[in-house]
């Protein structure tokens, strides 16, 4: 019977400068280490849509970061707190998000009237808008969600995200445009519930 220090010594070993060279043997590092970069992911994962967007962007980390391992402690110990570090920031952006969009959620659910009873109607329409725009940004790809959450939400400068993401001013752009695009598809859908934009902005 093989037990996991059988399946350990049989594991290749981790050789950062061969894994950001690409190739057979990053192939094989990915593919046997796979299963607990998505086992971790999975206690975080909203859906297997997040779960992928998880597991895509942990891999980019590890490629990105391959030479910091070092080879006083396991590769998979490394990968673990890596992993759960990618994991944990995914979270908080998308929680920082969340509250943010909690904060303009009283300018969407009052009206201009100073003085004047609320539309119970209109508090209704501006509420299920907040709550289906929060959706649309959580249901953006991890890059492109973090990217917007910084720059538009939280208001940084490019510059700033750049650095945060560990990634070129031009990629920041690039992810915002590429999630303002799929907002504004939604947006012009009559069946998704972000339709409703298109009627506040008419009216505006």
């Amino acid at each position: 019977m093989t037990g996991p220090r059988d399946r350990d010594a049989k594991r290749v070993p981790f050789d950062a400068a061969r894994f950001v060279a690409g190739g057979n043997y990053a192939r094989r590092v990915v593919e046997e280490n796979g299963p607990l970069v998505r086992a971790i992911c999975k206690g975080y994962a909203r859906d297997h849509h997040h779960l992928d967007d998880l597991y895509q962007e942990t891999w980019l980390k590890v490629y990105a970061t391959a030479g910091s391992f070092r080879a006083t402690g396991t590769f998979r110990g490394w990968l673990s707190r890596l992993t759960r570090s990618v994991c944990v920031s995914d979270y908080r952006a998308r929680t920082a998000a969340a509250r943010n969009l909690e904060r303009y959620a009283g300018q969407l659910a009052v009206t201009d009237t100073a003085g004047a009873d609320p539309d119970p109607l209109e508090l209704t329409e501006k509420q299920f808008l907040h709550h289906a725009l929060r959706e649309a940004i959580d249901d953006l790809p991890a890059r492109e969600r973090q990217a917007l959450t910084l720059r538009l939400i939280d208001e940084r400068r490019p510059a700033e995200v750049a650095r945060q993401m560990r990634i070129r001013p031009a990629t920041v752009r690039s992810h915002i445009r590429h999630a303002l695009n799929r907002l504004r598809k939604r947006i012009e859908d009559p069946q998704d519930p972000l339709h409703v934009l298109l009627r506040f902005r008419d009216d505006s």
